[in-house]
């Protein structure tokens, strides 16, 4: 389920800060493996997704942009992120083209990804001893990777794009 953080504020805003940047580094270590895994799993085509993750992460105007909120907010980490990534969610979702649409799922990945380095909580993958279709509302392109395919038959999809 996704991690949905609440507003606690934050007594040290600077170990914030600190936190919000480990996070993101860990994170980033991730879309490197992640990146590398789906080169050697699939093609460069997929890779590409992953160095996409990575590249949008990388970008310092989202650590700013969660800085900022710190500072004005006085919240924690995951409040500050979770902010400002589900912004950037929402404006892909508004925009006209449908394959740029269909990118928020890639900003809930990272902001999903991150969340849990903050809260040290261990990614946990869908696990299928036989062959299994896989229903859910969602599911985001780096557990997808991590799947089993010789286990994970098809995937059913609530809110799935074509994109």
């Amino acid at each position: 389920a996704p991690i949905q953080p609440a507003l606690p504020a934050a007594a040290d805003i600077a170990r914030e800060q600190q936190r919000l940047r480990q996070a993101i580094d860990q994170t980033l270590a991730d879309l490197n493996a992640l990146t590398e895994l789906a080169e050697h799993k699939f093609n460069a085509d997929i890779a590409a997704i992953f160095a996409g993750h990575h590249t949008l992460l990388d970008d310092e105007d989202l650590f700013d942009a969660a800085n900022d909120r710190l500072l004005t907010e006085q919240c924690s980490a995951e409040w500050a992120w979770h902010q400002v990534l589900m912004e950037l969610s929402q404006q892909y979702r508004q925009l006209d083209d449908a394959y740029l649409q269909a990118r928020y799922i890639d900003v809930d990945d990272i902001l999903q990804r991150t969340l849990r380095h903050l809260q040290g909580i261990k990614e946990t993958l869908p696990f299928a001893s036989e062959p299994t279709i896989i229903i859910a509302d969602n599911i985001y392109p780096s557990t997808v990777l991590q799947l089993d395919a010789s286990k994970v038959t098809g995937l059913c999809l609530r809110d799935g794009s074509e994109q």
